[in-house]
C-alpha cells in the first residue's frame, strides 16, 4: 500500500505541521499499528514518534523517521516540539491540550483533514472491500446450511465469527449481533444464552451488512457518477434493494425501519441534488423516494404517525433542499469565478505578448531612426570630406598648393559643420522637442552658425498641432533642406 501518497495528499491541506495522535490515522498514513504512538507531518518530513515497546515495529516502517520517545508520549512531545502545530482536535484530550500549551507550543485545532482523505477510497481499499463483502457472504452461506434450532445466541454469534476468522477475515468490523424472538426487536441486541426455538425469526448480522453496504453505496457513487453516465441505472436500484431490505428486516419488530426510511429518503434526495443539480433527473429521484416512503408509512404506521412524519419530512427535507440549492448556486458561482479567472489570467497573457510585441517593433522604429539620422548627418558630412581630400590631393600632385590649401580650409569648415550636425542629431535623439516652433528655430540657428548665410523664418503651425511623429519626418525634411542648400546652393 502506498502510504507516501497518501502523506503527499495531505501535505496541501495543512497550514502548518500536524501531529496525528489517532490510532486509525497513523495507521492509514503510514501502515503502523501501535496503541502509543504519534506522526508529525509538516512540508518536508514524517516524524513517527513511539515508545521502545514499539520502536523495533517502527523501525520497518519506510518514509518515516523514526523518533523513540517516552510511554507518555504527549508529554514527551511537549518537551520535545516548538511553535505552532496542529492537532486532531476530535481525539486529543483537553488534558492533553494542556500539556502542549504548557510546554510553550500554539496548539491549532484541525479536524477532519486525515479523514477527508480517508473518504475517498482508493484502488486497493476498495479491493480490500470486495474482499470483506465476499467474505462475509461465503459465511452466511455456510451458516445457512447448519441447523440453528437448540444452539443459544452466543453460539451463532461465534460460529458466525469463527466462519468469518475462516473465511480469511482479520477481525469483525462490528460485534456480530445474533437476536432470536423477542430479542430480535433491539437494537444491537447483544448475543445471550437464550436457545432458538423453532419457528422463531432469528436477526443476524445481516442488518448491519446491509447498512455497511448502503454506506458504501454512497462512497461509491462519488467516485462513478463522473465516470460512467450510466451508473446511475445501477446505483439507485441497488440503493433501493438495499434500502427496503433494511427495512423488511426491521420493520415487523420495532419502528428502527420506518425511521432509518425517512433519513434514507432525506439523505439519498440530498445527494440527488448535490450530484444533478436543479434537473429533471434529481426532481424524479425525489419524487420516487418520497412517494416510496410515504407508502410504507400509508401500510405500517396509524394515521398521527404518518401525520407527524409528514410534518417532519417536510421540515427536514425542505431544509435539505434549501441548503442544496444554495450550495449548487453557490458552487455554481465558484465555478463561474474561476473561468472569469482563467480568463482574465489568458487576457493578461495576451496583453503582456501584445506588449512585448510593441516594445520590439518601438525599439525596432527608433532603430531606424536613428540610422536615418546617422545616415543624413555623418554618412554624408563624411563622404563630403572624402572628396574634398581627394581634391587636395590631385591639387598638390600638380603642384598647386595655393588651391590645396583653399581646399582644406573648406574641409575642416564642412568638418566643423558636420560634427556640429551629428551632435545637434544625437541631441534630438535623446530629446526630441515635440514643440514645432522651437525645433525649427534650433535647426535655423545652426544653420546660420554653420553657414552665415541670414534666413527669415515664419511659422504657422501652433504648439501641440501635429502628432510627435508628424513633427519628426517634418524635421528631417528641413534638416536635409537645409544641409542640401548649404553645399548645393
Amino acid at each position: 500500500m502506498n502510504h507516501a501518497a497518501r502523506v503527499e495528499r495531505l501535505r496541501p491541506l495543512l497550514e502548518e505541521p500536524l501531529l496525528v495522535t489517532d490510532p486509525v490515522n497513523v495507521r492509514y498514513l503510514t501502515g503502523f499499528v501501535s496503541s502509543n504512538a504519534a506522526l508529525l507531518v509538516d512540508e518536508e518530513r514524517v516524524r513517527l514518534y513511539t515508545d521502545f515497546r514499539y520502536a523495533r515495529a517502527a523501525e520497518a516502517v519506510e518514509g518515516v523517521e523514526l523518533v523513540e520517545a517516552g510511554r507518555h508520549l504527549v508529554d514527551d512531545l511537549a518537551g520535545r516540539l516548538s511553535g505552532r502545530i496542529g492537532f486532531e482536535s476530535t481525539h486529543l484530550t483537553y488534558r492533553a491540550y494542556e500539556t502542549l500549551v504548557g510546554g510553550g507550543l500554539e496548539p491549532v485545532p484541525r479536524a477532519g483533514l486525515v479523514e477527508r482523505l480517508r473518504a475517498v477510497k482508493d484502488g486497493e481499499e476498495l479491493d480490500r472491500i470486495r474482499r470483506a463483502v465476499a467474505i462475509t457472504d461465503a459465511a452466511f452461506e455456510r451458516l445457512a446450511e447448519e441447523r440453528l434450532v437448540g444452539r443459544s445466541e452466543r453460539e451463532v454469534a461465534w460460529r458466525l465469527e469463527t466462519l468469518l476468522r475462516e473465511g480469511g477475515g482479520e477481525a469483525t468490523a462490528f460485534p456480530v449481533v445474533v437476536a432470536a424472538g423477542p430479542t430480535g426487536s433491539t437494537p444491537h441486541a447483544k448475543p445471550g444464552d437464550r436457545t432458538i426455538e423453532a419457528g422463531e425469526t432469528i436477526v443476524i448480522g445481516s442488518v448491519i451488512v446491509l447498512f455497511v453496504l448502503h454506506v458504501g453505496l454512497y462512497w461509491l457513487n462519488v467516485l462513478w457518477v463522473e465516470r460512467n453516465d450510466r451508473w446511475f441505472l445501477f446505483y439507485y436500484p441497488a440503493q433501493t434493494a438495499v434500502m427496503l431490505g433494511i427495512v423488511w428486516l426491521l420493520h415487523s419488530r420495532s419502528e428502527a425501519g420506518l425511521s432509518f426510511l425517512f433519513s434514507a429518503t432525506i439523505a439519498i434526495i440530498g445527494e440527488g441534488l448535490g450530484v444533478w443539480g436543479r434537473t429533471r433527473r434529481a426532481f424524479s429521484i425525489g419524487v420516487f423516494y418520497v412517494g416510496l416512503l410515504l407508502g410504507f408509512l400509508y401500510l405500517f404506521s396509524d394515521r398521527a404517525t404518518l401525520l407527524d412524519s409528514v410534518t417532519g419530512l417536510l421540515v427536514n427535507g425542505g431544509s435539505i433542499i434549501l441548503f442544496m440549492v444554495m450550495f449548487n448556486q453557490l458552487f455554481a458561482e465558484r465555478q463561474k469565478a474561476i473561468e472569469l479567472a482563467e480568463s482574465l489570467e489568458s487576457a493578461n497573457a495576451k496583453l503582456a505578448a501584445y506588449n512585448a510585441k510593441i516594445e520590439s517593433l518601438t525599439l525596432q522604429n527608433e532603430r531606424q531612426r536613428m540610422a536615418r539620422e546617422l545616415h543624413d548627418t555623418l554618412a554624408q558630412g563624411v563622404a563630403g570630406l572624402i572628396l574634398q581630400l581627394e581634391a587636395v590631393k590631385v591639387h598638390l600632385a600638380s603642384n598647386r598648393a595655393a588651391r590645396a590649401a583653399s581646399i582644406v580650409e573648406q574641409t575642416l569648415t564642412r568638418a566643423r559643420s558636420t560634427l556640429a550636425e551629428s551632435r545637434a542629431a544625437i541631441d534630438d535623439l535623446r530629446a526630441a522637442s515635440t514643440n514645432v516652433a522651437d525645433a525649427v528655430r534650433e535647426q535655423v540657428e545652426r544653420f546660420k552658425q554653420s553657414t552665415g548665410v541670414a534666413c527669415d523664418m515664419e511659422l504657422s503651425v501652433t504648439e501641440h498641432e501635429l502628432d510627435p511623429e508628424v513633427i519628426d519626418h517634418a524635421m528631417l525634411i528641413l534638416s536635409e533642406s537645409l544641409t542640401n542648400i548649404s553645399r548645393h546652393a
